[in-house]
């Protein structure tokens, strides 16, 4: 069985990764694609303490 801490950092690598694969896709691309949505959701749910902008078709997790 993996430990809670194991499970919750391969959970924000995962998080991460959607946030920077998404913030790197052009806009036109995003606005296409339900990807920016679910990283959207994941942060609020697995970070709750961050704020997540999103801007002319970009997000950031601030």
């Amino acid at each position: 069985m993996i430990s809670k801490s194991v499970k919750e950092q391969t959970i924000l690598v995962a998080v991460d990764t959607l946030l920077f694969s998404v913030a790197t896709t052009p806009s036109t691309e995003l606005r296409r694609s339900p990807t920016k949505d679910i990283s959207i959701l994941l942060v609020k749910r697995t970070r709750p303490h961050l704020q997540v902008a999103e801007s002319a078709g970009w997000f950031c997790a601030q």
